[in-house]
């Protein structure tokens, strides 16, 4: 049997999602394996790669996550439907692919697990394990038609498969030393790889007050707009249910969240600066629900 054959425990549609789930896990011969070339002529085939949605999507170090939260729940509360990619999951594997915030259903993630591996035996290639789910998300998001797509990269971002996807917008929470064997063990060599989502021309939300000069690089490679916490985006806290954001345009008075206020403002920079329409009662609605 050769590497892209059907396993002979190949799932089908009236399978569970667990038996799909370990299914994949040992479909590749490694769980991490950096790299598009496989990935690409997969997504191709399931027609994923170019959405007619607006795109953004966030790496970094620390931060991810609340931050996608954030811009979700903005983007939900102004009128988009709202596909939201993270990972990991904390208890089950649906928390990662969101539309309106509401996890989708197995039901939904078998059929779309279907397709995908259906489209991978077609290319006659491997994919892993996060390869495999990660396109059965886009999928998901691109046969809902949703209006926005909002994806946590998993894993530095040059190479991670949500990067098959061009953003309109881009943000990059923060710079630190993670992933050694992966991403390299040092602030230049990471940098690097996370600014690897920048596209020529969109806009960039970098939320940390230090900024690697390898990110600066891509940002001036790409011509991409910058905006940078502590330079061009500010925040405060003002009492114990109130703080205030600022940036060159607007400030703010704004409900308190339950998260963290650097992922708030970086988040909230994000959706100012792209190109929804965004006001700031659905900012304020966002912010009480968001969790």
């Amino acid at each position: 049997m050769n590497d892209t054959a059907p396993l002979s425990n190949t799932p089908s549609n009236i399978d569970d999602l667990q038996t799909w789930l370990d299914y994949w896990s040992h479909v590749h011969v490694t769980g991490i394996d950096l790299g598009l070339e496989r990935v690409i002529p997969v997504a191709e085939q399931l027609g994923v790669m170019r959405p007619n949605a607006k795109v953004i999507t966030v790496a970094g170090t620390n931060g991810k996550g609340s931050t996608t939260a954030v811009i979700a729940q903005i983007c939900q509360a102004a009128g988009y439907k709202t596909a939201l990619y993270q990972s990991p999951h904390l208890s089950v594997f649906n928390e990662r692919v969101r539309i309106n915030g509401e996890m989708v259903s197995d039901e939904t993630l078998i059929d779309a697990f279907s397709k995908v591996e259906a489209a991978r035996l077609q290319c006659a290639l491997t994919l892993s394990f996060f390869e495999m789910t990660t396109l059965a998300a886009l999928l998901i998001f691109a046969e809902a038609d949703c209006d926005v797509w909002v994806l946590e990269v998993g894993l530095g971002g040059r190479l991670d498969v949500v990067n098959i996807i061009d953003p309109d917008m881009a943000v990059i929470t923060n710079i630190a030393i993670d992933h050694v064997d992966w991403l390299g063990d040092n602030v230049e060599d990471i940098g690097r790889e996370k600014a690897g989502i920048l596209r020529d021309g969109i806009t960039l939300v970098y939320g940390d007050k230090t900024m690697p000069a390898s990110v600066q690089q891509a940002i001036a490679t790409h011509q991409a707009t910058c905006y940078q916490a502590g330079q061009d985006f500010n925040y405060r806290e003002v009492d114990t249910d109130v703080w205030q954001y600022s940036n060159a345009a607007v400030t703010m008075q704004l409900p308190r969240p339950t998260l963290s206020l650097t992922n708030t403002s970086n988040a909230l920079s994000a959706v100012l600066a792209s190109p929804l329409n965004i006001d700031k009662s659905a900012i304020e609605q966002a912010l009480q629900t968001v969790k």
